[in-house]
């Protein structure tokens, strides 16, 4: 059997890069993967972020197509892996689609793709079927418990068909392990190159005066190749067989030539790389081989002295040794430099990036500007929302904590993308609850009518998600205006919270609503009489505030209908 899927599939749609499913990649979330894809095409930060913005994939895909002129040259050669990338991205940040490609036993993986028979194949089933290759590779990839972290890695992106070797032993070790396993594997993979261009010159200059240093190189050759074996012993073994290999040769080779050849510069490296192959849960070790390193490098120098060397080499060959360990000393030190710099910058963007996922942004800033001030508001006027999926928690108990799980995820995502299109911020779901404010961490002066429009367009989304779903779901909101008080609670695991008697009465008016109404009472009624219909429904009692008059938000007036800025 053959699984098939495109956009408008049931089962496996989501597969398709047109799924509602965000990416985080390099500190930006991206709607979808073919958000990500096609943006990729242009290098102009600014294209790329225009498409970001964008709410539909299939918007992305035609502004793509109306600036193909400005599309990077390369792009042939690069889209392969930008969309391994964002497909890898996708699989391995959302749960249930991860279980869905799992899931999906040995079957051939194939995108409906008439007009496109490159990522995938027509009606004929001929075509390329790229995508579906790529989908095949990482559900093995996900069985077998790849690490798939270092792929993304800004030091290894560059390997490219090596790259296998980078990531050889590391599947089935912790995310950090498997990334400090992957430096191990690619500084393995540096010495034996270099010692293979060894043997290349030592052969040159002769093989019957430097055939000691051929057949020490070629042995480092082996051992370097091997190395990676020794992760199947532990997580430092292939390190410790590196070390030792690299320290007993390069002794060797200052004691055949003399310290005027400048191999013991190599001794020096090691205090740039120790810390970061051996990681700081093996500290001691780290320590300990950058202090053996120092003490070699100055035996190595006070023990062969130019007159001790067993070989008589080559003056230009020595000066070529000396410029070439010195130039590997400082390219190695200045990679490693510029590699945790990096890893420190991508660091700060995903935790930026995250930070803005559960606080909005002013508040995020805030935090971050001035981290010991407790963050606490009082704003004199907002709107708050509450809704509910009447009759949902009944329903969860048949459909199973799988599918559950799947049908919040959709609708809270289309939730949370329609907040973003009216310049709302969500502040928390309860179960299939969600609560959203306008106007509370930054003024908006138009806050009701934002929560308005975005409360008119949430029964359309719930309508389409049960059509898919095959479902009953209605939805009930309440929204009301008014003071609320707003601020930072916890350390662990902070949250931003609104309170206030504002907020009891949304949630009151969500509680006391109708399925598929969205009730309000008379502040917010107030606001917006004159741009919007409304349905009188008349007084009503409401726990712990009593008996007051509420309507039912019906539709905005034609004139009154705009996009929030």
């Amino acid at each position: 059997m053959t699984i098939r899927f495109f956009s408008k599939s049931d089962r496996y749609r989501e597969f398709s890069n047109f799924a509602n499913y965000p990416v985080l990649i390099d500190g930006y979330v991206w709607p979808t993967t073919e958000h990500y894809y096609q943006a990729q095409k242009f290098e102009d930060p600014a294209r790329q972020e225009d498409i970001r913005q964008l709410t539909k994939a299939v918007a992305a895909k035609r502004y793509a197509t109306k600036h193909k002129s400005n599309i990077r040259a390369d792009w042939s050669a690069r889209k392969d892996r930008v969309m391994e990338r964002a497909l890898r991205a996708k699989f391995t940040q959302h749960e249930t689609l991860r279980a869905l490609l799992v899931g999906s036993g040995d079957e051939k993986i194939e995108e409906d793709s008439p007009h496109d028979s490159y990522w995938g194949t027509g009606s004929d089933g001929k075509g390329q079927n790229k995508l579906g290759e790529m989908l095949m590779r990482l559900r093995a990839d996900l069985r077998s418990g790849a690490r798939l972290a270092s792929r993304d890695d800004p030091l290894f992106v560059w390997l490219g068909p090596l790259r296998p070797f980078a990531e050889w032993g590391t599947s089935g070790y912790p995310r950090d392990v498997c990334r400090r396993l992957t430096i191990v594997n690619v500084m393995a993979l540096m010495i034996a190159i270099f010692s293979a261009v060894y043997v290349g010159v030592f052969t040159a200059f002769g093989i019957e005066n430097y055939w000691p240093l051929i057949v020490a190189n070629i042995a480092l050759v082996v051992v370097a190749l091997l190395a990676p074996l020794a992760h199947r012993i532990n997580d430092i073994a292939a390190a410790l067989v590196i070390c030792a290999a690299e320290y007993t040769a390069l002794f060797f080779f200052v004691r055949e030539l003399g310290h005027n050849s400048g191999i013991q510069l190599n001794y020096i490296v090691v205090a740039a790389v120790a810390f970061a192959i051996c990681g700081m849960a093996h500290v001691r070790l780290a320590i300990g081989a950058v202090a053996v390193g120092l003490g070699l490098h100055i035996a190595a120098w006070f023990l062969y002295p130019p007159d001790t060397a067993r070989i008589a080499a080559d003056p230009f060959l020595l000066h070529n040794l000396y410029v070439s360990s010195a130039a590997t000393t400082f390219c190695i030190i200045a990679l490693i430099v510029g590699y945790a710099f990096t890893m420190a910058d991508r660091a700060r963007a995903e935790a930026d990036s995250l930070l803005a996922s559960i606080l909005p942004e002013p508040i995020a800033e805030r935090l971050k500007t001035r981290p010991g001030e407790r963050v606490a508001d009082a704003v004199p006027n907002a709107s708050v929302m509450f809704t509910d999926l009447v009759g949902f928690t009944e329903l969860a108990q048949e459909l199973g904590a799988a599918r559950t799980v799947e049908i919040l995820d959709r609708l809270v995502t289309k939730f949370d993308r329609l907040a973003a299109i009216h310049g709302v911020e969500k502040i928390k779901t309860i179960g299939d609850g969600y609560m959203a404010v306008a106007g509370v961490s930054a003024p908006q002066h138009d806050h009701a009518h934002r929560l308005a429009r975005l409360a008119l367009a949430l029964p359309g989304a719930v309508e389409e998600l049960s059509a898919t779903h095959d479902l009953d779901l209605r939805i009930r909101v309440g929204i009301a205006s008014g003071p609320v008080m707003a601020g930072v609670i916890g350390a662990d695991k902070f949250s931003y919270d609104v309170w206030g008697e504002t907020v009891n009465l949304a949630a009151r008016l969500e509680s006391h609503g109708l399925p598929g109404e969205i009730q309000v009472a008379g502040d917010l009624y107030q606001a917006l009489r004159g741009s919007y219909t409304f349905e009188r429904r008349g007084p009503i009692a409401i726990k712990g505030v009593g008996t007051i008059k509420t309507w039912f938000l019906k539709g905005e007036n034609a004139a009154q209908q705009e996009p929030a800025p």
